[in-house]
């Protein structure tokens, strides 16, 4: 009799069954801080890449193809990234020189994006003239 009521009470599929429904939510935010940290990455790589075309124009005002040389810079500052940049807007005012760039970045998972859609991303510096 005790044999058939120790039957009833084995609890040897517990542990599988809260592991598969555990697996799916730890996945989900491993897989999002993954594409997070890829995304910032390529955000502060742009803004270092725009600083750099500030640097470049703040520099190198008075030349006439600044314009150009800080959208190299931007480039060149870029250029080992996964970044494809769209797009450099370099302005000057009386004593500053503005330079926003902007570029798309391929999400690694894509979960969070529908189908591997790129995401784009805006980076701005100002620098004083010298």
């Amino acid at each position: 009799m005790s044999r058939l009521l120790k039957l009833g009470k084995s609890d040897k599929g517990q542990a599988l069954v809260e592991f598969a429904l555990v697996l799916p939510i730890l996945l989900a935010l491993i897989l999002g801080m993954i594409e997070f940290g890829w995304i910032l990455n390529g955000k502060i790589t742009l803004t270092n890449a725009a600083r750099e075309g500030a640097r470049v124009a703040a520099i190198y005002h008075d030349k006439g193809a600044v314009v150009d040389d800080a959208k190299e810079a931007v480039i060149n500052a870029s250029v080992a990234s996964s970044l494809t940049i769209i797009g450099v807007n370099t302005t000057f005012s009386s004593d500053t020189t503005t330079v926003i760039a902007e570029a798309e970045i391929e999400p690694i998972v894509g979960l969070f994006f529908n189908n591997k859609e790129e995401v784009s991303l805006t980076a701005q510096a100002v620098m004083r003239l010298e």
